[in-house]
């Protein structure tokens, strides 16, 4: 279900997880990287198609402070980021991307092990639902 690597059990052979290790660490990470490619390909089509900048701006900005709640945003490879070519498209495409996004900050929030932070993708989830009622 998960996307963490599970370590091995204390017994099982491999060093245990350090005391003071946050075991959320890498689904920050992971969360980070997933709403910085978002936040680039909603950029990179606002960019493409000046008509749609007012709407694609508020999405862009959410994406923004989602990824400054979890330390800033991330740099993603360049060719994973595509402008849809045909305008009449973007929106439904972009749909479909806020809609994985916004599935995996749900399945993401359960996945948490930090209460805090499991309320807080959630809460970020539920973002993404709202903005996506205007696309």
């Amino acid at each position: 279900m998960g996307r963490r690597s599970q370590a091995p059990r204390a017994g099982q052979g491999g060093p245990g997880p350090s005391p003071t290790a946050d075991p959320d660490t890498e689904l920050v990470a992971l969360v980070l990287t997933e709403i910085s490619r978002a936040h680039a390909q909603v950029k990179a089509n606002r960019r493409a198609h000046r008509p749609l900048a007012g709407q694609l701006r508020s999405l862009e900005r959410l994406h923004a402070r989602h990824a400054a709640e979890l330390g800033g945003l991330v740099e993603v490879p360049a060719l994973t980021i595509a402008a849809e070519p045909k305008q009449e498209r973007v929106l439904a495409r972009l749909g479909r991307l806020e809609n994985r996004l916004q599935q995996q900050l749900v399945r993401d929030s359960v996945e948490a092990d930090s209460g805090a932070l499991a309320l807080l993708l959630a809460s970020m989830a539920a973002g993404v639902a709202q903005e996506r009622a205007f696309l």
